[in-house]
């Protein structure tokens, strides 16, 4: 049985990374996947190995509700397959199990602990979308144009077309993506192109996909009832009676009614803007 990687290993994993990262700026990298999981994860790709290691922690945490709790994790390299592929292995305890263990190899007493597994790969660069985040502003300014990304070839702009006065003003801008000729505008979106598509025969029963205003399609999954975003970030999504409320990590909530349309936006500082509709999408 293996055993779990060494902090030290782990840290040269993530030194690696940013390593590569760096030497390679707007370039588009190969992402990550996991295999033999759902046919809906299955199509997710992670832009980190981490990333696609945390999202099975929380995915196998949920399955496991009611049969254990998770103790430890480990993620390590196989290389019998010659693919680069990795072993992301979750341990669980039984519930109400009094037996030793030890979480690092999931190894104690009988009906002690027990583990999940899951392979990861690095993934192909084909469009998913289930996790579109090349689109936009690129993350670094060391690109071309102004800007266009090296790696995919997006070409990106963003025009202010309206700006009020006072410390927190309204603004309206456009963004343009070359990737994007099939948006009501011809690759043009706004400051509140913002929606959150739910499409069962699409994503599947468990994933929904928020359409950001700079062309981002970002993805949630869920898992037991709570859904989980496709990459690290302190962002949540939530479902009640009304809809949907995505809250950014900066404390900006955006309200969405039940068939994923932007009604509401709110800042920290309780300024906040209600949008209503003419018809089925028409803005007011």
């Amino acid at each position: 049985m293996r055993s779990r990687p060494s902090l030290l290993l782990m840290r040269n994993l993530r030194s690696l990374a940013v390593v590569v990262l760096a030497t390679l700026p707007c370039v588009a990298f190969a992402q990550w996947r996991v295999v033999a999981v759902s046919t809906e994860v299955d199509k997710m790709r992670f832009n980190t190995i981490i990333d696609a290691h945390s999202f099975m922690k929380n995915y196998r945490s949920g399955e496991e509700q009611g049969k254990g709790t998770p103790v430890g994790d480990a993620l390590y390299p196989v290389a019998s397959y010659g693919d680069g592929r990795y072993v992301s292995r979750i341990c669980f305890k039984y519930l109400g199990a009094t037996g030793d263990y030890d979480p690092t190899t999931c190894t104690g007493d009988p009906a002690t602990v027990y583990w999940r597994s899951t392979y990861v790969l690095p993934g192909e660069m084909d469009k998913t979308p289930f996790l579109d985040r090349d689109l936009g502003l690129p993350t670094t300014t060391m690109c071309v144009g102004n800007p266009i990304h090296l790696g995919t070839g997006n070409k990106f702009q963003a025009e202010l077309d309206y700006q009020s006065g006072g410390s927190d003003p309204f603004t309206f801008t456009r963004y343009y993506n070359s990737h994007l000729p099939d948006e009501e505008l011809g690759g043009w979106r706004h400051t509140y192109s913002r929606s959150v598509e739910v499409n069962a025969s699409k994503y599947g029963e468990n994933m929904v996909v928020l359409h950001r205003p700079e062309g981002q399609q970002l993805a949630f999954y869920n898992s037991s009832s709570v859904w989980v975003p496709t990459w690290k970030t302190d962002d949540t999504l939530t479902k009640d009676a009304t809809g949907w409320r995505y809250t950014q990590s900066d404390g900006v909530v955006e309200a969405y009614d039940e068939t994923g349309r932007l009604t509401g936006i709110e800042k920290p500082n309780g300024n906040h803007i209600t949008l209503s509709y003419l018809g089925s999408s028409q803005k007011t």
